[in-house]
């Protein structure tokens, strides 16, 4: 496109346009970029159990189920924090965040919710079990009561 054969109008009309690209694609609505060593990383019931048994000292399994569906059986080691309790952001401080996080419910809607109340107490890293303690049970993993 030559500048020079358009009419002023199409100038006006061709700056408007980039520049309205610009404001529109190029300002994301962030203030601050998004912290670029922060991974989610779905897993599936075998990766879960082979991250347990190759780097059990470096991981906590939060499950974010109620107490009630956490007694009636868990994942050998994990802490239960629940999602639909008032205080779950609060109670969250007590997760060791310089460790990386295995995250689960019973099938993935609560954890999938409490992704962001994770990475804000700072964990870098969370495994985000796919499909829960259902898919966890469906692959005959073992169970703790």
């Amino acid at each position: 496109m030559n500048l020079r054969t358009l009419s002023p109008s199409q100038v006006v009309s061709t700056l408007s346009f980039i520049l309205l690209s610009v404001f529109v694609f190029g300002c994301g609505g962030k203030s601050e970029p998004a912290d670029p060593e922060f991974l989610v990383k779905d897993v599936d019931p075998k990766q879960v159990s082979m991250i347990l048994e190759y780097q059990s000292e470096h991981v906590i399994v939060l499950d974010v189920r109620t107490p009630r569906e956490f007694k009636s059986g868990h994942i050998e080691g994990a802490v239960n924090h629940d999602y639909n309790d008032p205080g779950f952001a609060d109670g969250l401080a007590s997760i060791d965040s310089g460790k990386d996080v295995i995250l689960h419910c019973a099938s993935g809607g609560r954890s999938a919710s409490a992704l962001k109340a994770v990475e804000a107490i700072g964990v870098k890293k969370i495994y985000h079990l796919t499909g829960g303690m259902n898919a966890w049970r469906a692959a005959r993993m073992p169970i703790k009561k």
